[in-house]
């Protein structure tokens, strides 16, 4: 004959403040707050990508020297240009996400029944 399982009582604890760190929007997924920590997702995502996508192509264009030939140079420089505006607009996006959530009012404390 086989007992019953005992149901195991866990307490809830509210989700630590240092997910805000993490990048993609994790806290305020985390934390419940799915349309901004969707928004953050994706725009980190997509500057993340646009970021390492154009500093792979600007390395590539180089010469064994290390140099750019005169004909890349203009398209290197544009990838380059590329390259930070994502690096700067995923930074951005990041200390927004983290002052957003360290600063926010924590949400009300659910009532216990």
């Amino acid at each position: 004959s086989s007992a019953a399982p005992v149901p195991v009582l866990v307490e809830s604890r509210p989700a630590s403040q240092g997910w805000y760190l993490v990048p993609f929007g994790v806290g305020h997924l985390v934390h419940g707050q799915r349309a901004k920590g969707t928004v953050l997702a994706v725009g980190q995502g997509t500057t993340f990508a646009v970021s390492a996508v154009s500093l792979g192509v600007a390395l590539s264009l180089r010469g064994s020297d290390g140099r750019y030939s005169a004909g890349d140079a203009p398209t290197a420089r544009a990838f380059n240009v590329s390259y930070l505006v994502g690096a700067y607009a995923f930074a951005a996006l990041y200390a927004y996400g983290v002052l957003d959530g360290l600063l926010s009012p924590p949400p009300p404390e659910e009532m216990p029944r």
